[in-house]
């Protein structure tokens, strides 16, 4: 069984274009006590980052610009054969074909947000 240590030093891998839900999902990760969160909002960026990283865990949104994360999760089926990282979707998408899609392409769970933006002039951290 993982210890709680453990857990909290998990590499997580997170993407998604709008830089107000990276924020949000850094803020929340860290103050729950993981200290290895990687984050990028340039999907173009995540196949490589995938490969060198090699993450416990990828939080992927969906709807992305260039490279959506459907592409994603058909660029990392080809080159992850064998191996195991459970893809966690976070997206506004809330139509069952795009969920199914999801999952057949090998996500794990599907979570739709429901963040609204709060303009503040707090910053996050």
């Amino acid at each position: 069984m993982i210890g709680k240590n453990e857990l909290l030093k998990a590499k997580i891998l997170a993407v998604d274009d709008e830089e107000d839900n990276i924020a949000l999902l850094e803020v929340l990760l860290e103050s729950e006590g993981y200290t290895n969160v990687h984050t990028t909002t340039d999907s173009r960026k995540l196949v490589e980052m995938y490969k060198s990283i090699r993450p416990d865990i990828l939080l992927l949104d969906l709807n992305m610009p260039v490279v959506d994360g459907f592409d994603i999760m058909n660029s990392l089926k080809e080159f992850e054969k064998g191996s195991y990282c459970p893809i966690l979707v976070l997206t506004a998408n809330k139509d069952e074909e795009s969920r199914l899609k999801a999952l057949n392409l090998g996500a794990k769970d599907f979570l739709t947000k429901t963040i609204h933006k709060i303009r503040s002039s707090a910053p996050y951290k």
